[in-house]
């Protein structure tokens, strides 16, 4: 009785209140001002500065024990065969004249010292996905992955604190804990490299046809930023695992998915003891102690003594729309150089004849060029030295 006379007063002051709680024919309820219609069953509308506000307090004598879990709001759906399925979804606009938007602003505290997390995310054992994925372009909201991560970023990632990644960049033991620490001198770290090999590659270029897109899914580029931009149209350099890890096993770890990581970061003491040993070897062969090397007053920085290197540079501008430059050097004893530019497909697109020899820089014009990425080769007496990318945009 007391339920039926409660929702009796709440519907008689929703009528008093200029309808300010609408029932449709299909249940679908709207609440608040300027209902104009809705596709949720409940559709809620303030025109105040907070939207809907829940609170779980203990009542006086009520005692919560340490397991409890209390949740102010929940949101769960699920369907078969949907596109997409948000728990919780937070979009937050403005005109950006000087305000701040957040699409899900978390903070946690008084909870156990060390236990309070602003936003957690987590992704179930034996499940594929991510337990927070970010990404800096508007209309993505995806990747297909292979594995599990617990976060996953799309775009450049900026951090202005210090980063302690296990793997990547902890730093060894306190020099305090010497119990920790072993000399690299037992044995030599320059045979142990000698036996490596550089390789160069190119990150590939991302492709919508990899990623979910708000509306269809197309096999054309995705836009990209400068920086991006660098990042696939510079070159980039690793050795392989498989070969480190016969030398340096502990520098290579196995991935979920098959494929091999390196620890760059803690190769770095293993140079450093090559160099000490090698500058111990040159001191033995000269018979006298090494020292910094010093220049006279009058020495003539251009000797014909000079060594000069084959050497391709990184063209400037990049991306570029009219002209752009590239440094070389080309030693006197080459006969022929070139520099062939081809396209992606590798069809030779351009040819530059490069007469001059020593350190100089090639202008390249892009009238015979169209948009897009294209590959570039300092090619002397028919072998080719080394090969960068460059972009045009007209």
């Amino acid at each position: 009785m007391k339920k039926f006379i409660f929702i009796s007063l709440f519907a008689t002051c929703s009528i008093l209140s200029q309808a300010q709680l609408k029932v449709d024919s299909n249940g679908r309820t709207q609440l608040g001002y300027n209902a104009n219609g809705s596709t949720s069953q409940l559709n809620v509308i303030t025109s105040g500065y907070n939207g809907i506000y829940t609170e779980v307090v203990p009542g006086a004598t009520e005692y919560c024990s340490p397991s409890t879990i209390k949740i102010a709001a929940t949101g769960y759906t699920s369907h078969l065969g949907v596109e997409r399925s948000y728990g919780l979804k937070g979009t937050a606009t403005g005109d950006g004249d000087g305000g701040r938007c957040y699409g899900v602003f978390g903070e946690a505290y008084g909870g156990t010292y060390g236990y309070n997390y602003g936003v957690f995310g987590r992704i179930p054992t034996g499940k594929l996905g991510v337990g927070v994925f970010g990404t800096s372009y508007s209309s993505l909201v995806g990747e297909i992955l292979s594995t599990s991560y617990a976060g996953f970023f799309q775009g450049n990632v900026k951090i202005t604190g210090t980063l302690d990644a296990t793997l990547l960049t902890k730093g060894a033991p306190s020099l305090n804990d010497r119990n920790g620490l072993s000399s690299l001198s037992a044995s030599s770290m320059t045979e142990h490299l000698s036996g490596l090999e550089a390789n160069t590659f190119y990150y590939e270029m991302p492709q919508s046809s990899n990623l979910r897109n708000d509306t269809i899914l197309e096999d054309t580029d995705v836009e990209l930023n400068a920086e991006e931009r660098q990042l696939y149209s510079k070159q980039h350099y690793s050795l392989d695992p498989n070969q480190l890890e016969e030398v340096f096993p502990d520098l290579v770890y196995d991935n979920s998915d098959g494929s091999k990581s390196i620890n760059y970061v803690e190769m770095v003491p293993i140079l450093v003891q090559a160099i000490n040993e090698l500058k111990s070897e040159i001191s033995e062969l000269r018979g006298v102690e090494t020292k910094p090397a010093t220049r006279s007053a009058d020495s003539n920085t251009d000797s014909a003594d000079k060594v000069i290197l084959l050497s391709l540079g990184e063209n400037k501008p990049n991306p570029f729309t009219n002209t752009t430059t590239i440094p070389v050097c080309i030693p006197e004893s080459v006969e022929k150089a070139f520099i062939y530019v081809y396209d992606l497909t590798g069809k030779k697109v351009q040819q530059v004849d490069i007469a001059v020899r020593g350190k100089q820089s090639v202008t390249l014009g892009s009238s015979a060029l169209t948009d897009g990425m294209y590959l570039y080769s300092l090619i002397a007496d028919g072998k080719v030295v080394q090969t960068r990318r460059m972009i045009v945009e007209k």
